[in-house]
C-alpha cells in the first residue's frame, strides 16, 4: 500500500516532529492534530498543521484524503479509539494504528470491532516499524 499523507494525533512535543521525518523520507506528509478536538476537526476536513512543511502552516485537507492515520490513545480532550470510530462512521478506510506508550491491551480492548487497525507500542525502537504499521505490514 502506497501512503503519501497520514493524520497524526499526538499530544507529545517531540515524537510528532521526530516521526514526520522518518516518514517524510518515504515520501509521506504527516498531519498533526494534538488534541481530541483538533482531530475531530480534522475528521471534518478542518485545518490541522502541517508538519512536512517547515512552517507548520495550518491546511484544509480532510478526511479523505488521508491514506492512513496514527492515533494516541490518550490526548487532551479524548481518546484516539473514539477517533478511530468516528472516523470508521464517517466511511473512512483507511489504515488505522493505534501507537501508544499505554497498556496496548486497553487499546485493543477499545477498538474491539474496528476493521484495518493495527496497533504499536512507543516508543519503538525502529523506525522503519512506523512506515510498516501505517501499511499494514506490522503490528505489536
Amino acid at each position: 500500500m502506497a501512503l503519501t499523507k497520514i493524520l497524526q494525533l499526538e499530544d507529545d512535543e517531540f515524537i510528532p516532529k521526530a516521526i514526520a521525518r522518518i516518514l517524510r523520507r518515504e515520501g509521506i506528509e504527516v498531519e498533526l492534530a494534538t488534541t481530541y478536538r483538533e482531530a475531530e476537526a480534522a475528521l471534518r476536513g478542518e485545518a490541522v498543521r502541517d508538519l512536512t512543511n517547515e512552517t507548520g502552516q495550518r491546511q484544509y485537507i480532510g478526511l479523505s484524503h488521508y491514506d492512513a492515520m496514527l492515533l494516541d490513545m490518550k490526548v487532551p480532550g479524548g481518546f484516539g479509539s473514539e477517533i478511530a470510530k468516528t472516523a470508521r462512521a464517517m466511511g473512512y478506510q483507511g489504515r488505522i494504528v493505534m501507537f501508544s506508550g499505554a497498556d496496548m491491551q486497553k487499546a485493543r480492548e477499545q477498538t474491539i470491532g474496528i476493521d484495518n487497525i493495527g496497533y504499536l507500542n512507543k516508543p519503538t525502537d525502529s523506525p522503519d516499524l512506523i512506515g510498516k504499521a501505517l501499511r499494514g505490514e506490522y503490528s505489536d
